[in-house]
């Protein structure tokens, strides 16, 4: 693949066509499905806009670029199913924080830091720091994984599959793989967030 630039001056303006290399699928497809942060011929600028764009889970759904493996309803799965994961790990944090520790070893209530801003006081607990760290990176890999299945490079131009009877029909296989997966993930977050709110109207009876 060769790269061209060509500058055309009419007036006080001028017309520059992107390099060529923009358009080849086999380069730029497998580019954007890996989330490359620079793509052929742009500036540092150029790159930030466009991994935005093609990147960011909600402003993606409608700004990315047309050459783009995942289209629009793929990325709403892919919103659904980040959320619903992150739902379902902040209610597993909250009843796992409801059961009984009465020895207070693992107890995630147990507070280890707390900070006050503007008269109100913030504890730091054990379950805070577990759901920050160990939580987020359960998310991220979720994410991660949601994403590359989504995408299914492999089908499309510069993927290994890319040429055959497959790659005609396969292209949009692994959003179709991952409805069901998110489906599920859905279902155990508002099952997940029925068992705490149950929990917290017993809490209340129990208070009053």
């Amino acid at each position: 693949t060769t790269t061209t630039t060509t500058t055309t001056t009419k007036g006080t303006g001028s017309v520059h066509t992107q390099d060529l290399l923009w358009y080849d699928e086999e380069v730029l497809i497998p580019l954007l499905a890996q989330k490359s942060y620079h793509l052929p011929g742009n500036t540092w600028k150029q790159d930030w806009i466009q991994f935005q764009k093609n990147n960011h889970i909600v402003f993606g759904i409608c700004m990315h670029h047309k050459l783009h493996p995942i289209e629009w309803w793929e990325r709403i799965i892919v919103l659904l199913g980040s959320m619903s994961f992150a739902l379902l790990a902040i209610n597993i944090y909250y009843l796992v924080r409801a059961l009984d520790y009465s020895d207070r070893v693992g107890d995630p209530s147990v507070e280890l830091y707390s900070i006050t801003i503007a008269g109100t006081e913030y504890a730091i607990t054990q379950g805070t720091v577990v759901l920050w760290t160990f939580g987020s990176l359960c998310s991220a890999i979720f994410d991660f994984a949601v994403w590359q299945t989504s995408a299914c490079a492999c089908f499309h131009p510069g993927g290994r599959c890319y040429g055959g009877y497959c790659s005609k029909h396969c292209k949009d296989l692994g959003s179709y793989v991952l409805i069901p997966i998110v489906v599920g993930v859905m279902g155990l977050a508002a099952y997940a967030s029925y068992l705490r709110t149950h929990d917290d109207v017993n809490q209340d009876e129990d208070g009053n």
